[in-house]
Parts: structure tokens; sequence; C-alpha cells
């Protein structure tokens, strides 16, 4: 096929509006309006008593030819008012500081990889099988040597107390009810691990690592009761936010700030000032940690084959494909454009997770067939706990998962252990697809 007869790839230029951006402005738009409100007559005519094996999902059982639509009845009108993880947004907008909205919605300088992730998405397309039994579907996945419900975690975040006054026992006590692994980053993730009573992995971004450092973070993970240990590798320096350099945002309005430095510079997110945080790792920081436990290490940060190969040599349990939600540095693909990359790097030695700009069931159903195990969310329950709290964070995470079930029905598919690349396709074809 000559160049003249190929089909014309799509203009994807960051500065178009994607379907996303669309939704997420209207979410922004509609959150504070007393209009966005749920219809409580409509919303009960749809109510019917949950089954104590699917509560908050489509029931098994047809009745008179249509599925019955099961409302948790433990939720208010107002938290069962958003329909999606979009919605979630505009509400917390509505609640909280714009310093606070604009700190976590920010991508680091023109925002183009935080776009980018959202928009990989989008350049993917499901083959749906027809005529098969889907009345029994299994979102459950073995992560870690552990049979999770669902292939959905909650990220590592800072800066929680901006949304909540307790926000990390609040999110552990939510992965709990929801069945979610929480990655937590708090200083008291002992606390937080007792109060969930959930398997949490414990995020780790330690400034200036030494063998010390290194020994004594991974020994309190161990017995203070965390399941796995989360290395962030992608963050060296602060990401240049440009919302948050106009807004003046001092880091030290933080109450959990955990700088690489003793003392920060008064506005850390300055013009022109580079902020560090990590900027000496190297990879003997994973011989010091497995010296001091046992427990499982997971790598975030991944988006090269190369360095795929380098976190399974080191060591490494599991490998979460991420560009830090686009914070830290602008330029680079859509996680899910270079997921293939790393999963065919690894070759099936470990597990392979992502994040970035996960918002849809049918999102992680492309995920996990393209190779990833499970997905984590960040932005979306922490739009969740801002906007209600730990009901919130449960709601943003039965959402997904509810969307997670139904995508898989539609799709032709039972099971997500036996999703592969033949379920999807190229929105348009490179040469090297």
């Amino acid at each position: 096929m000559d160049e003249t007869s190929r089909t014309k790839i799509p203009d994807r230029s960051p500065r178009r509006a994607s379907r996303r951006d669309a939704l997420r402005r209207f979410a922004s738009f509609t959150g504070a309006s007393p209009l966005f409100q749920g219809s409580a007559d409509a919303q009960q005519e749809t109510q019917t008593t949950a089954s104590e094996e699917e509560p908050g999902y489509l029931s098994q059982e047809p009745l008179r030819g249509r599925p019955r639509i099961i409302r948790p009845p433990e939720y208010s009108d107002e938290i069962m008012a958003p329909v999606n993880l979009h919605d979630f947004e505009g509400l917390a907008k509505a609640k909280i500081s714009p310093m606070a909205y604009d700190y976590i919605a920010a991508g680091a300088a023109d925002e183009l990889t935080k776009q980018a992730n959202s928009e990989a998405f989008d350049n993917y397309w499901i083959r749906r099988r027809a005529m098969t039994d889907v009345r029994q579907i299994d979102t459950s996945i073995e992560l870690l040597g552990e049979r999770r419900e669902h292939p959905i975690l909650l990220g590592p975040a800072g800066a929680m107390h901006m949304l909540h006054e307790d926000p990390y026992s609040t999110i552990a006590r939510a992965a709990k009810n929801s069945g979610a692994i929480y990655v937590g980053g708090a200083e008291n993730m002992a606390e937080v691990t007792q109060a969930g009573e959930a398997p949490t992995w414990w995020a780790s971004t330690l400034g200036s690592p030494t063998p010390e450092t290194a020994a004594t973070f991974a020994k309190s993970v161990q017995d203070g009761g965390g399941s796995a240990i989360c290395v962030s590798v992608d963050y060296p320096y602060t990401g240049a936010r440009d919302r948050v350099i106009r807004n003046e945002f001092d880091m030290g309005m933080i109450p959990e700030r955990n700088y690489s430095t003793s003392e920060p510079p008064t506005n850390g997110f300055q013009s022109g000032m580079i902020q560090a945080y990590v900027p000496n790792m190297t990879w003997r920081y994973m011989d010091w940690m497995h010296a001091a436990t046992d427990l499982p290490i997971v790598v975030k940060g991944i988006i090269t084959a190369e360095d795929a190969h380098l976190s399974v040599e080191n060591g490494a349990q599991a490998v979460v494909v991420s560009n830090h939600g686009g914070r830290t540095l602008d330029g680079m693909r859509g996680t899910m454009e270079v997921l293939p990359e790393v999963v065919d790097a690894v070759a099936g030695r470990v597990p392979v997770l992502v994040d970035g700009g996960v918002r849809r069931g049918g999102d992680v159903l492309k995920a996990l067939a393209l190779g990833a195990r499970a997905v984590l969310i960040g932005r979306p329950y922490m739009w969740g706990l801002g906007a209600f709290g730990q009901e919130g964070v449960q709601r943003v995470i039965e959402l997904l998962h509810g969307e997670l079930r139904i995508a898989l029905g539609n799709a032709g598919q039972t099971s997500v252990s036996n999703l592969d690349r033949s379920l999807i396709r190229r929105a348009w074809l490179p040469r090297e697809w």
C-alpha cells in the first residue's frame, strides 16, 4: 500500500478539545448548580431490594424482561446524583477552595501529557463478541498472592488535608468497604492501615534516600501491617504546574508537608525555582529495601521497555505504568500508548498495572485487554473525597466497578482473566501496530 492510499490519521492535536474534556467542563459547570440533583421520584421508581450477592449492581435475575436497577440504600439522594466519575469533579470544585482544586487538577506545563492520558483511551475500540452467555460476570483478579474482588486500586496522592480533615483513614475505610487496595503515602500509615482494616500498599517517595532511610521505611511498613511497598521512581523534581504557580501556592499550606529538603522555598512552585523532591534515587534503593524486608516491592512510574527490564531485574514484584498523572514532565505519551511496550518487555514475569486518565469501565476493560492486571485511579476518588467524604470515595469505586461489569457483559466477556489484545483495535493504525 502506498502512502497516498493509507487511511488518513485523524487530527490528535492536544489543542483540540476531546470528548473527555467536554464532559469534565460540563461537570465543572453543573456541579454547583441546584439543578444538578437527581430526581428523588425517578430514583425511587427504580429502587428495589438489593440481593445479598450483588449489592449496588444490576441484578442477575431478569424482571419481566428487564434487569432490576439496585440502589444502595445507605446513600443519600445527593450522593446518588452523580452518574459517572466526571460528575464528581464539578461537585468537589463547588465545595473546596479554588487553590485546592487547581493543585489537584493541575498538570505540568501545558498539561499535554495529562490530556494525552485521557485521549489515549479514545484511540482504542472494542471488538464486541456476540451470542455469549454473560449472566455471570467475574471481575476478580489475583495480585501479589491475594485474590481481589476487582482490578481497581486507589493510587497514592498527597495534599489530602485540603479535601478532608481526616483523609487517609477515611480513604482506607472506603477502600475496605469497596473491595479496593489503597496505595497510601501518609506519615501515619500504620494508623491508616489499622483504621481501614484492608490491604494497603505503602507509597515511598523518600527524599535523599540512603541505606538507613530505606531500611527504616521498609521496616515501618512491615511492622505497621502494610502488604506491599510502592516506590515512585518518576519524581526527582516537582513539576512546573502553571496554575499552581499563578495561585502562589505554598507547600507549607499542606499539613502533611513532606519535603526532600528540610527547608523548601517559601513558595516552592514559584516560576524559575527548582524544588528537588527525590533527585538522587537509583536502582540501589531497591537493594536496600530488599535487604530490610521480604514484602513485595512495586515500582511505579515506568514508561519504557528499558526501565521495565531494569525494574524486574532489580527485584520488582509488580510494575506500574505511570507518568504521575501528567504532573511532573510534560510532553510524554499517554500511559495507554506505552502500556503494550511495557507489557511486552516484562513478558509475564510480574504483573503490570497502569494509571492515568481512567474514568470509565470501558477504560478499565481496554487496559486489561492490553495486558494490565489492574488499574489505579487518583483524581476521581480525590474528587469523591472532596465532595462527599468516605461515601464519595466508595461511590466512585462502585460506579467504576459497575461500569466494568456492564462493559464486560456487553463485550461478550465473562471474566477479566480471559481478556487479551484480540478484544480491541486501534482507532487508527500506525505502521508499527
